[in-house]
């Protein structure tokens, strides 16, 4: 029987540290049983050793002795043997898998307790096609790529009875790993906090910040509380190694885990990258189960079956109501009976109990114990014996109603030339790509947007390469000269001007970064337009689904949504997403910016709710929410901050370069203060303890222990019905048990208090966030963060293959003469102007982004290669012959007849 567990679900542990301690306390009584009768055997053996040496005694007895003591020392060698491998300990340094052992488990041999993964080697089995096998060597080193660990490279060597299939997997982005772990601490149920709301929550939160705030690798992190919960989000820098980043959280949290309150789930820790946005949404509906049968159904059902679908990485319902046991306990009936919550709470303890006794062994047989101490149905419930009276027994059907419903009801989601030219540039575009696809490949870079990009601006640069070798060919071959002499003179010729023109693209990589920054990337119309919605911090379910039943409305009036949907509760009651998808490209006359701007003009005037329209960032790796946010740092109290926070936000409202402006540290919240008369609770016998407990009980949502049907634990949840606790009056209403065992109301001890309320765009906001007090400062969050570290992606592109381009066979252009250079100059700039010129004119979804690519390389890469055609020659010939003069070496006949031919051309 397992006597104690030392290690949690994915703890990272050290060889030889103790993970299970199993139940020895038969083993310790054999061995105190067999030290004394060791004691007694020492004694009899020195009696028989004396007598010896006298001749009181045969040789045969003094030898029993000494094996009897012998005997007994083994078998406690033996015993503590035996208690020693009841002692498991982990085995290598590694990260332990899930638990799938309990404290008090009777275990078999063979019995699984976890899974201990060792990162340090990974073994992996693969397959390959029979035609491809032959290319596989043992002891190979090949690249691979496992889907666990997306986004690292694997070394590995072949082994004998393992292949490979080694490809390229297509993606529409390339997975830029921006890693997220997550630290998600939920208290037991909503628990109502006495006078100070939300004390416990920000010792969770203040624990949580302060213990990953080591990590390495952290770009920054964020912390939110909500009622009854609390999360911590690591933001991890570019390419930061997630696992170790997860591994060294888990490590933290555990080892402060005994600082959060009792009633504190254990913490739940996630890691995201940053291409988490949905993809798709499914709506599911019923005419015959209910929402909450629904989303049961939805768990057990389809859940699993979307999940073992390939590149599926994460299925989540939004708007689910999961199934529980519901409790509506009402105060009156409970009264009358002389029943408290605290009561009907102890009782489904005690009554609804999952025991796991173990198992009887026989000669032959072993048989489990199966105890039936637990309810499993709602008659179950509704006839469980609260109190047992002299005349009458009071079930908890006479007190409550019992029914399965949902086990929160704060989320809802509703959803309605010359052949011989051609050919050189043609057969070294597929050489050239082949080459691309295998370095690709070992880099492990996917096939999407971006690669493709790469690859067509590549195959330019290719053709570009072609040309020039090809025009120098042509040239020497009008000159006179043998095919195979004139490739081999020409192509010695170009060689070092085309190397160089490749190297000048790496060269000049450092110098981009000292451009202007201007923006992440363009906006890309992919048919959808989405909508965050914050209502007032005392909004509940109900108030959310009325007013966004309007904005659900206006995306109807335009013609082209195709269908809408709305997630209410998605971070609390208050807060809600939702959206629209539109029709085709081809089947709409409005792009998706065109509908934003149209949206955000009419969700305006939606009264209640503030509304902000925006699209799926182009890019992954965003954070979400606001484009623009700042982040305003201090280590004063809240209400401080809070204070300096309103006033930014005037001043951005008043400035009229913002459609929304809103925050995230909210005072507005009603109150309900309960003031407890201490001496008078002491003097009637009643524990602040009961009254908290009562409380939470009756009001928060608290579930009390689980239950099994069909196979599946659901919770139980106790709360007063809700008419009973609309109003701070209602709740003094409740009745708690003093000491002597009677009855008396809340309001005798506690009295409500009065309801309590407490309460372009970069350069302003930094204007304004200037002229805050000292003691604050400020960092951005979102798209914002981007905004100040990065150049436009399409951007870097073009301008990188600009260089390239602008500065073509400019050493040639100058040793050679312009009249040599000036037909290849010329050819491979029209190829490229030419060939880009349909961006320019580019319609439907990612317009934006080739339309700004196109636009830097055509018209700055015809305007500097015309200028410089007209100037470069004439200028590298003035300047040398400046030079020349100066030492008096003037060779006049050579030079004129360079410059003049290119500017005159």
């Amino acid at each position: 029987m397992i006597k104690q567990i030392y290690f949690q679900s994915g703890q990272a542990v050290q060889q030889g540290q103790i993970l299970i301690q199993l139940n020895t306390d038969v083993e310790q009584a054999q061995l105190g049983r067999l030290q004394a009768k060791l004691k007694q055997a020492e004694m009899a053996y020195h009696r028989t050793k004396l007598l010896i040496d006298s001749h009181a005694i045969s040789r045969a007895e003094m030898d029993t002795a000494l094996a009897d003591r012998d005997m007994t020392r083994a078998e406690i060698q033996q015993l503590q043997a035996s208690i020693k491998q009841k002692t498991i300990r982990a085995p290598f340094s590694g990260v332990m898998g899930i638990r799938q052992v309990h404290q008090g488990q009777y275990l078999e041999a063979g019995t699984g307790i976890a899974n201990l993964v060792d990162f340090r080697q990974i073994l992996a089995n693969f397959t390959l096609d029979e035609q491809l096998a032959s290319r596989l060597k043992i002891g190979q080193s090949v690249q691979l790529k496992i889907d666990a660990f997306p986004e690292k490279s694997f070394t590995a060597v072949l082994k004998p009875g393992m292949y490979a299939k080694l490809d390229i997997q297509e993606s529409e982005r390339p997975s830029l790993v921006v890693p997220e772990t997550a630290i998600t601490y939920t208290a037991y149920g909503n628990t109502v906090f006495l006078a100070k709301q939300d004390h416990n929550k920000l010792i969770v939160q203040r624990v949580a910040v302060v213990l990953v705030s080591s990590v390495e690798g952290i770009d920054y992190l964020s912390s939110s509380t909500v009622q009854g919960r609390s999360a911590v989000t690591l933001r991890m820098q570019l390419n930061r190694d997630s696992t170790q980043a997860l591994t060294e959280v888990m490590a933290k949290v555990n080892q402060v885990r005994y600082k959060l309150p009792e009633q504190a789930f254990d913490p739940v820790i996630e890691r995201s990258s940053g291409e988490s946005t949905d993809v798709a949404y499914i709506g599911f509906s019923s005419e015959q189960l209910s929402l909450a049968e629904l989303t049961d159904y939805l768990s057990r059902v389809v859940e699993p079956m979307l999940s073992t679908i390939d590149g599926v990485a994460k299925v989540q319902t939004y708007g689910s109501q999961r199934l529980a046991m519901r409790i509506w306990l009402d105060t009156d009936r409970l009264a009358s009976r002389g029943v408290t919550a605290a009561d009907v709470a102890n009782a489904i303890r005690q009554n609804n109990y999952q025991a796991a006794p173990g198992q009887v062994k026989g000669e032959l047989v072993v048989s489990n114990v199966n105890v039936s101490t637990d309810l499993t149905s709602i008659q179950d419930f509704k006839n469980l014996v609260i109190r047992n009276d002299a005349q009458n027994l009071i079930r908890l059907q006479d007190v409550a109603t019992v029914e399965l419903g949902a086990a929160s009801t704060e989320t809802s989601a509703s959803m309605d030339g010359s052949l011989r030219s051609v050919l050189i540039p043609v057969v070294t575009i597929p050489l050239s790509m082949l080459g691309a696809l295998g370095l690709m490949l070992l880099c492990g870079f996917s096939i999407n947007l971006l690669t493709l990009l790469a690859m067509v601006l590549a195959i330019g640069l290719v053709v570009d390469d072609a040309i020039v070798v090809v025009e120098n060919v042509h040239r020497h071959i009008e000159e006179g000269a043998s095919p195979v002499a004139a490739a081999l003179i020409g192509a010695r010729e170009v060689a070092g001007p085309v190397i160089a023109m490749t190297i000048t693209l790496a060269a000049v990589l450092p110098l981009l970064y000292q451009l202007p920054q201007k923006e992440l990337a363009p906006n890309e119309d992919q048919a959808s337009v989405l909508a965050a919605i914050k209502a007032p911090q005392h909004a509940n379910l109900n108030y959310a689904e009325h007013f966004n039943q309007k904005l659900d409305e206006i995306f109807w009036t335009f013609p082209e949504t195709s269908t809408t949907w709305i997630i209410n509760g998605t971070d609390g009651p208050a807060s809600s997403f939702g959206g629209t998808t539109l029709s085709t490209w081809s089947e709409r006359v409005h792009s998706a910016d065109e509908i934003q701007q149209q949206l955000q003009a009419k969700v305006g005037d939606v009264e209640g709710s503030s509304i902000f329209v925006f699209q799926n960032p182009a890019l992954p790796g965003s954070t979400g929410g606001l484009p623009l946010q700042m982040v305003l740092r201090s280590a004063q109290d809240y209400s401080t901050i809070y204070q300096a926070m309103q006033n930014i936000k005037q001043k951005a409202r008043e400035s009229g370069l913002f459609v929304v402006v809103d925050s995230d540290l909210d005072f507005n919240n009603p109150v309900i203060r309960i003031e407890v008369d201490r001496a008078k609770a002491n003097s009637l016998g009643i524990r602040m303890q009961d009254i908290g407990e009562a409380l939470a009980t009756l009001v928060g949502e608290n579930y009390i222990n689980r239950f099994s049907m069909q196979g599946r634990a659901y919770d139980v949840i106790p709360q007063s019905i809700n008419t009973q606790r609309l109003t701070a009056q209602a709740l003094t209403r409740q009745f708690i048990r003093t000491d002597q065992g009677t009855l008396i109301p809340l309001s005798t001890v506690a009295i409500p208090a009065a309801g309590v309320s407490l309460g372009q765009a970069l350069s302003f906001l930094e204007q304004a966030a200037s002229e805050l007090p000292t003691g604050f400062s400020y960092d951005w969050q979102a798209d914002a963060r981007q905004y100040v570290q990065e150049v436009n992606i399409y951007t870097q592109i073009g301008l990188v293959t600009l260089i390239g381009l602008i500065s073509l066979d400019r050493r040639a252009a100058i040793l050679k003469a312009a009249q040599i250079r000036l037909r290849p100059i010329l050819m491979t700039t029209a190829a490229m102007v030419f060939g880009l010129i349909p961006l320019l004119f580019a319609t439907g979804a990612g317009a934006h982004s080739r339309f700004g690519l196109g636009l830097v390389i055509v018209c700055v890469c015809w305007l500097v290669n015309t200028i410089k055609t007209f100037t470069l020659a004439v200028y590298k010939s003035y300047n040398r012959l400046t030079n020349r003069r100066k030492n008096h070496d003037v060779e006049w006949a050579e030079q004129p007849a360079c410059c003049c031919l290119s500017f005159c051309v």
